[in-house]
């Protein structure tokens, strides 16, 4: 009996202590409130940073390694566009790596707390930093089987505008039987060469990989595959291509000569990818050969790239931090 009575008491008396516990788990309920609030504006505010440093790197990357100034400039206004400032984030740092590859954005933004001033914190600081690097491709899909030897387009060596004469017929560019094309994947004819033309290929040509040569007299599969791979040309031209599309535009491989022994059906040692802008249209049969001329240009493409790649006009930029 006696015990009893002890438990009533002790039960009778949680009363007063109800009090305790909902005050207790009301100021846990506003500390998780303002934990929730506050951490969703740090991190939109801090998406929102990263995603405006990203942006502005790949920008100013596309000036580089030309003219860094540049990079900087675009990179910059890039940032300060959509009232950037006006939305509190600080005035970006831009730099520019020393060998003139990459560009680096950094910005911070003081974001004002909103429950979480109840315990005392006020703001917190969000920073973010981006770096975009240009680097040349290792890969590319839509390649034209022509090719180009190293020593015509090593770095130090061209310049965007210089011409070139891509001259096909029976004494052989190349080499004995060969005058300068490709038969991808090992694939051979003149119906699959026209369409390599006209098309580019189907699958990535590598650097550090092997292709085989297409030898023999090939003009007519020359002419129909540049002939149907124009046809249907928009009008650019040298001065005003402002896309990669367009069908002057040729990304063909860069070989090896001393890594290649071609004579005949041979294999030649791919070490890069240039790029050209064709001038002549349409292309004929002319005392049996065919000439194409073309232009040296820089060009943005698709593909894998690396920074250790040679600098053979292809690249890409790429967010490395």
């Amino acid at each position: 009996m006696i015990t009893a009575m002890i438990f009533r008491k002790i039960f009778k008396d949680q009363r007063g202590s109800v009090l305790i516990i909902i005050a207790g788990a009301m100021a846990a309920l506003i500390g998780f409130t303002a934990l929730v609030t506050d951490i969703g504006l740090i991190t939109t505010n801090r998406q929102r940073l990263i995603n405006t440093m990203d942006a502005a790197a790949l920008a100013g990357g596309l000036s580089l390694p030309d003219n860094p100034s540049e990079a900087v400039s675009v990179a910059r206004d890039y940032a300060l566009n959509n009232n950037y400032i006006s939305l509190g984030y600080s005035d970006p740092e831009i730099t520019v790596s020393s060998d003139k590859t990459s560009v680096t954005v950094s910005g911070n933004k003081d974001v004002n707390l909103a429950f979480a001033k109840i315990f005392g914190f006020y703001s917190k600081t969000v920073s973010a930093t981006a770096t975009a690097q240009r680097q040349y491709l290792t890969s590319v899909k839509g390649a034209v089987p022509f090719t180009v030897e190293h020593a015509a387009v090593a770095p130090g060596t061209v310049n965007p505008g210089d011409s070139r004469t891509f001259v096909f017929d029976k004494n052989g560019e190349m080499g004995p039987g060969n005058f300068g094309l490709l038969a991808f994947g090992g694939l051979t004819g003149g119906n699959i060469l026209t369409q390599n033309i006209a098309n580019g290929s189907t699958t990535p040509i590598y650097v550090d990989t092997i292709e085989a040569t297409e030898p023999g007299v090939k003009e007519a599969a020359v002419v129909d595959g540049i002939n149907l791979r124009l046809a249907g040309h928009f009008g650019c031209t040298y001065e005003n291509y402002c896309s990669p599309a367009c069908p002057k535009i040729i990304t063909i491989p860069v070989y090896d000569k001393t890594r290649s022994d071609i004579s005949g059906r041979s294999e030649v040692y791919i070490i890069g990818f240039a790029s050209f802008f064709l001038d002549n249209y349409p292309v004929q049969v002319i005392d049996d050969k065919v000439t194409i001329t073309g232009r040296y240009i820089e060009t943005l493409s698709e593909g894998s790239a690396s920074p250790t790649q040679t600098n053979y006009g292809v690249s890409t930029i790429r967010l490395i931090k």
